[in-house]
């Protein structure tokens, strides 16, 4: 009698393989992004933080943009609050927020958002490390909002070295 390979056993075997092998490929190409500049004086060292950028006062859209910056919060919960999320409000933030201006300067090398008032009205997120240096911008939607947690997450587990 002449064994026959089952499909079902043969894909349970490689799949097996590849979820285990995974792990060890995530860790060599995935990486947060470089840091672009340290904003000094940052107040949550110690701490990644996804931080939302705003007018004051905020209305309509920027009402909704801000629901769903706070319905995202969930996703990270699990990592006892080594994530924190921070909106800073135009005019109040001050210093803060010019420091994350200028880093969007230097970062999108454009003169979009490159007044205070203009840059606390693009849809946006920043995250910054723990050691209080701007690691990236990403656009205020569900794809651009995974991909700032995804580098809050590996910023959290890996620590702040590039």
């Amino acid at each position: 009698m002449k064994l026959k390979p089952n499909v079902f056993v043969l894909a349970f075997v490689l799949g097996a393989v590849v979820l285990t092998v995974l792990p060890f490929l995530q860790k060599r190409f995935l990486k947060a992004p470089a840091p672009i500049r340290t904003l000094p004086g940052w107040q949550y060292a110690g701490k990644v933080a996804i931080v939302s950028f705003v007018p004051a006062p905020c209305e309509g859209e920027c009402v909704e943009r801000q629901d769903a910056f706070a319905r995202s919060k969930p996703h990270l919960d699990d990592l006892d609050g080594g994530v924190v999320w921070v909106t800073l409000a135009m005019p109040d933030a001050g210093a803060a927020i010019e420091e994350l201006r200028l880093g969007w300067v230097q970062w999108a090398g454009t003169d979009a958002g490159s007044t205070p008032d203009e840059f606390a009205r693009l849809p946006g997120e920043a995250v910054v490390d723990q050691n209080g240096a701007l690691r990236g911008f990403w656009k205020d939607d569900p794809e651009g909002r995974g991909n700032a947690i995804n580098a809050a997450r590996l910023l959290w587990r890996h620590g702040p070295a590039p």
